[in-house]
């Protein structure tokens, strides 16, 4: 499959003159362009739940964060919240 970068990119041979422009074009399109319906997606949804509004209080990180959660987790604390929810779920109730 070829990507053409550029119109008439594809009958551009990539020399040293033009290295750097081929290279930023490469990162151009791997970091936009190549997730581009995904991203849009991404954000139709988001949009739907949570107003623009609300989400930009927040930084990149702490928004990467809200999203994805944190990058470590704490077996220690799963396993009591775990224990603590199951424990709800066969609590017999009133009714």
């Amino acid at each position: 499959m070829t990507i053409e970068l550029k119109p008439g990119g594809e009958t551009i041979e990539v020399t040293e003159e033009n290295k750097k422009e081929y290279v930023d074009l490469v990162v151009e399109y791997r970091i936009s362009k190549r997730v581009k319906e995904q991203f849009g997606a991404f954000m139709d949804g988001l949009s739907e739940l949570t107003p623009k509004e609300l989400i930009t209080v927040f930084d990149e990180r702490e928004l990467e964060l809200l999203i994805g959660g944190m990058s470590e987790i704490d077996m220690y604390v799963l396993s009591v919240a775990c224990g603590i929810f199951c424990r709800l779920l066969s609590y017999p109730r009133k009714g």
